[in-house]
């Protein structure tokens, strides 16, 4: 009695799909894990780009089930034209790396290939190359915080980093607090948020940043209130500074003749939607889905 020929089109299909692995259970052919991602690398322009890639061995075995390690490997380098730039691959004698090499001549992040045969896989990930600044001049020294989690400067020069304030000429910075802050800088506007206290300065171009008014952090919605978490992004114009929590939006605004003004503050997670996370420090983002109580 013939087979159905669904059943021989079956077994051609496991045997192209991977279904004749590593024989045996459980057999893992190394016992390992597969190697770490290949972090991206910087060179200097002119200089000799060298350094190696691990072999991905983790299934790299027969269907005896003896373990092979690669016999040939291969590279590709694109330059961030897409351009092809000359390179060499060598595998070390145990097969485990390989050794690559090209001439780094074009600033910009080249894009590497490299494919081990007939095991070890493809691995992909970027190269940079950027102009030897070692030599020049220092642009400015920052001084030791930390709480300096975000760099930024006025446009009349004076650089901000957490509780932080100091020009090149400054002996020593002025500190802008004695706790971590959250600072944003808007033209030469710096807004902080201080404990329980937002507070804006102007930078006028000589000395220190100017006190230029303070307000209440909104009553319930402290940094140091774990169910209103200090503000994981802020966004600033000279006259307005919005701030963002988990769950809460605050708005301030700016005038000379009343100073700092607090806006209401609302909730951004309605019911009748969702919580999407962003960034690091796994911030939760809304999304409506068109139900009741989820307008705006």
């Amino acid at each position: 009695m013939k087979a159905p020929r669904w059943m021989g089109l079956l077994a051609a299909l496991l045997a192209l799909g991977g279904g004749t692995g590593c024989p045996g259970e459980p057999v893992q052919c190394l016992g390992g894990t597969a190697p770490p991602r290949t972090a991206t690398r910087v060179f200097g322009v002119g200089e000799e780009v060298a350094f190696d890639v691990l072999a991905d061995l983790v299934k790299a075995c027969n269907a005896d089930g003896v373990v092979r390690a690669p016999e040939s490997v291969t590279v590709e380098v694109k330059d961030p034209e897409n351009r092809p730039v000359p390179a060499t691959a060598v595998l070390d004698p145990g097969g485990r790396l390989a050794t690559i090499r090209f001439a780094g001549t074009v600033e910009g992040r080249h894009h590497v290939i490299v494919s081990f045969a007939p095991v070890g896989s493809l691995h992909q990930f970027g190269v940079f190359i950027v102009k030897d600044r070692r030599g020049e001049p220092e642009l400015a020294r920052v001084p030791f915080s930390a709480s300096c989690l975000n760099l930024d400067r006025t446009t009349k020069g004076t650089w901000v980093c957490g509780n932080q304030a100091w020009r090149e000429s400054d002996t020593e910075p002025q500190s802008l607090s004695t706790r971590p802050v959250t600072a944003a800088v808007a033209g030469d506007v710096v807004w902080t948020v201080d404990g329980d206290t937002v507070r804006r300065y102007v930078d006028t171009g000589t000395g220190a940043l100017e006190p230029a008014g303070t307000a209440p952090y909104p009553a319930g919605a402290s940094p140091t209130n774990s169910q209103y978490p200090g503000p994981h992004a802020r966004l600033a114009t000279p006259d307005e500074l919005v701030l963002l929590s988990d769950s809460l939006l605050h708005r301030y605004t700016f005038t000379e003749a009343g100073g700092i003004a607090t806006g209401p503050t609302a909730a951004w997670v309605r019911s009748g939607g969702g919580t999407r996370y962003f960034g690091n420090d796994s911030v939760g983002g809304f999304w409506c889905a068109r139900a009741p109580g989820c307008s705006w």
